[in-house]
This record gives C-alpha cells, sequence and structure tokens, in this order.
C-alpha cells in the first residue's frame, strides 16, 4: 500500500486517520504542524498527503506552497472547515489534488484517499471473489456464476466502494462522492434508486441482495470477500 502522511493540529483527528489507514493496510506517519510535516516529508517522503488548511504556525497554503516550489508532484488532499470559494481556489492554484469541506465522514475521506491513489499511483487492480460474485476492475466486469452482469458506470462504481469497503458501512455522502459529477448532481435519493437497481442485477428470483442497508447510515456488502 502507500505511505500518508497526515498533518493536522488536532491529535484526535490525527488519531483517526492513523487508525482507518492503518486498517486499509497503508503506512501512516502523523504531524501537528506544517513544519513538522514538510520536514517529515523531507526524510521520507509520502505517496500523498492529508493536509488541514487551516493551522497555527505554517498554513496549510505555504505547505503547498513549499511543495511545489520544490518541485514536488506529491499528491496533497487539503481540507478545511472554511467553506468559502476563494480558499478552495486558492488551494488548486497552488497545487492540491483534491479539496474536502468539514464536516464529512471519515469514510468519504477514506474514498477520496483511494481515488487519489488510484489516479496517482496507479497498479495492478486485484480480482475480487465473493459468494457467487467475480468483480475485475481492470475489464470493469462483474459476473454472477461466470455469467457477465450489464452493469451501468455508476452502478459499477457504487459497487466498487462497497466491495473496497470489505463489509464495513459505506454513508451515503461517501457513495454520492463516489458517483462523481453529473449533469444532475447526485444525492441519498439518486444513491438510494442506483442501489435498487443494483441489487436487482445481482440478485435471481427471491434471493436477498448481497448490499445490505444500514440503518441510519448506508449500506454494506454482506459477503465474505477474498483476492483471486
Amino acid at each position: 500500500m502507500a505511505r500518508i502522511l497526515v498533518v493536522d493540529d488536532d491529535p484526535g483527528f490525527r488519531r483517526l486517520m492513523e487508525v482507518l489507514l492503518m486498517k486499509d493496510g497503508h503506512e501512516v506517519a502523523l504531524a501537528s504542524s506544517g513544519a513538522e510535516g514538510l520536514d517529515l516529508h523531507e526524510v521520507k517522503p509520502a505517496d500523498l498527503i492529508v493536509l488541514d488548511l487551516v493551522m497555527p504556525g505554517v498554513h496549510g497554503f505555504e505547505v503547498l506552497r513549499t511543495l511545489r516550489s520544490l518541485g514536488d508532484e506529491v499528491p496533497v488532499l487539503v481540507y478545511s472547515a472554511q467553506e468559502g470559494d476563494l480558499d478552495r481556489l486558492q488551494a488548486f492554484l497552488l497545487g492540491c489534488d483534491d479539496y474536502a469541506v468539514k464536516p464529512f465522514s471519515p469514510q468519504e475521506l477514506r474514498l477520496r484517499i483511494k481515488a487519489l491513489l488510484r489516479r496517482t499511483h496507479p497498479r495492478k487492480a486485484e480480482v475480487l471473489l465473493s459468494g457467487p460474485y467475480r468483480f475485475d476492475p481492470r475489464r470493469h466486469w462483474v459476473d454472477r456464476m461466470g455469467e457477465g452482469l450489464d452493469l451501468t458506470l455508476r452502478e459499477f462504481r457504487l459497487l466498487e466502494a462497497l466491495l473496497t469497503a470489505g463489509g464495513a458501512p459505506c454513508d451515503r455522502a461517501s457513495l454520492v462522492t463516489v458517483l462523481g459529477a453529473a449533469k444532475t448532481r447526485p444525492n441519498g435519493r439518486t444513491v438510494d434508486g442506483l442501489i435498487k437497481k443494483l441489487g436487482a442485477k445481482l440478485t435471481v428470483g427471491d434471493q436477498p441482495s448481497p448490499v445490505e442497508p444500514v440503518l441510519g447510515s448506508g449500506y454494506r456488502w454482506a459477503l465474505p470477500i477474498h483476492v483471486e
């Protein structure tokens, strides 16, 4: 997996991200300030940096500016409690790769990190087996007992997110993020409708769907998952 550097002055958030990212198999480095983050990255470069924008001392903007002025193209996911478009625009102008606004769910941030790593550190994707299903992300292919399933791109993205979560619940907000941009902006109802269609395509007759609702949250994949 990847080495991820989390730069945030909130010790509780650093600890939460360490637990979640280590669960995903990543090596995690933690920094409580922008200056410490730059030092850690210089000693042992990260594959991706998760960066709080507003910190005492060295501001997130300054961390970005320093990295890019040195020609460092490490992917940087910036987040902030400030919703202003000017901060978002400035972050992208300085070279960030993604921008999230608090409050967000930990699962949403995990999915954003996975998406960034897929784009910036392509690797051989794993074929997953689960019950009668075989999921091949390289070919955008899903079959049930050898019979191919005709999924739309958005249904495939939802299925990939559920399988990647390994059975952990995926809330609606994180699944909306997975759907990406569209003419009609996706929302929680969009997710519910697509999940219903996905479940119908995955099952035969009166079989229960392997996608289970999670009360008050979202959905999870209910079957054990193995790598082929």
